[in-house]
Parts: C-alpha cells; sequence; structure tokens
C-alpha cells in the first residue's frame, strides 16, 4: 500500500457499526495486490441468534473480507 492510499484509508469514517466503507476500500486495493479476495454480507439475524453472540454496538449492516496470496 502506498503513502497516499494509507492517508485516503485512514480519513474514512469507521467508527464501530459504521465500517463498511473502510471494509470496501480495503478490499479493493488488496485485489490489484493480485490477492484473492472474498467480500461477503454478514447475516446479522442469524448471528444474533447465536448463544455466543456478542457485540460492542447495534448493526444494521456488516461485511466479511478476507484476502489470500495464491504463494
Amino acid at each position: 500500500m502506498r503513502c497516499w492510499q494509507l492517508c485516503e484509508w485512514a480519513a474514512i469514517r469507521s467508527l464501530s457499526g459504521q465500517e463498511t466503507a473502510a471494509q470496501v476500500y480495503v478490499a479493493a486495493q488488496m485485489k490489484p495486490c493480485g490477492l484473492a479476495v472474498d467480500v461477503w454480507e454478514l447475516d446479522l439475524e442469524r448471528l444474533r441468534r447465536h448463544p455466543a453472540f456478542n457485540a460492542e454496538v447495534e448493526r444494521e449492516h456488516g461485511l466479511g473480507v478476507v484476502a489470500a496470496s495464491n504463494d
């Protein structure tokens, strides 16, 4: 990640419960690096029903983002 990209990323509002814009940005930056990126919508209703579920803030929307190298 280049310095200017890091500055753009740091400028994205990413408070608890409001991380989506930062997650989308990071996913988009990882693809040109040759990483295999997977982004998916979290099923918050299903997660809330799990007995071990715990959240620091209420969320209306959530993404899962993961990337892996093919190396």
